[in-house]
């Protein structure tokens, strides 16, 4: 019988703690379940001072999740007035994520990036973001209701010729939205693969990776007539590791 994979899942530090530390570590338990309904083996990756590449070898994939704001200095060199804006930054995670990105780029191991996990993904490869999108894109989509994580609240539209897709048969739909970063310029090797109706991406391909893909919602929260559309995303994630 087939070992299930070992999906490794990043996660947030919060700085005030409910036990012994003032630091703890969180994560939505709704990325745990969904890959093991998919059928993998969730592992939690709490953040450390830098990347150790040994984790990689040991997990057979790689889910980078939500969370707060990257660090504008990764990104953007002239516009430093303008990183105020950026909240709730950890810049141990945006260090260790990086690494993790990079090497399973070289590796070619299978990779899901959300929301936070989208924009650390066109950073790491060179990318850049908008550091608030409200003040930069502006309002005519509201890319931040918070107050709604499993509904669809704006549209997006999906290129017919991308791996999402393939997997949901979906042109259209409705996805939640928690964020205000966005991507500004992809990396060179990633594709923008569905977007808003202001233009802002979606989601993110790369053609000459066995499997991955950023999406800039929560799929794995997201709830349409009582059925995730995106099921079929983490199930392909899984079955590729």
């Amino acid at each position: 019988m087939k070992k299930k994979p070992l999906i490794g899942i990043t996660s947030c530090t919060h700085r005030k703690g409910v036990e012994f530390e003032d630091v703890s570590l969180s994560l939505s338990l709704r990325y745990t379940r969904i890959i093991a309904e998919s059928g993998g083996i969730p592992l939690v990756i709490p953040n450390a001072p830098k990347f150790d590449p040994a984790l990689l070898e040991r997990i057979d994939g790689l889910l980078l999740s939500g969370g707060g704001d990257v660090e504008p200095a990764l990104y953007d060199k002239d516009n430093k007035k303008r990183h105020s804006l950026a909240k709730s930054i950890d810049r141990e995670r945006d260090g260790l994520e990086a690494g993790f990105i990079l090497k399973a780029f070289e590796k070619r191991k299978p990779l899901l990036a959300i929301c936070r996990g989208m924009q650390i993904l066109n950073v790491a490869l060179g990318g850049t973001l908008y550091i608030d999108l409200p003040s930069e894109v502006g309002n005519s989509v509201n890319h931040r209701v918070s107050n709604m994580p499993e509904s669809g609240v704006h549209l997006i539209r999906i290129d017919r010729k991308s791996r999402l897709f393939e997997l949901t048969g979906l042109e259209t739909v409705d996805v939640n939205s928690t964020h205000h970063q966005a991507i500004r310029e992809p990396a060179k090797e990633l594709s923008v693969t569905a977007s808003a109706e202001d233009g802002v991406a979606e989601a993110m391909e790369c053609a000459r990776h066995p499997f991955l893909i950023g999406v800039q919602f929560h799929p794995e929260r997201l709830s349409i007539n009582g059925k995730n559309p995106f099921g079929k995303l983490f199930t392909e994630f899984v079955k590729q590791t």
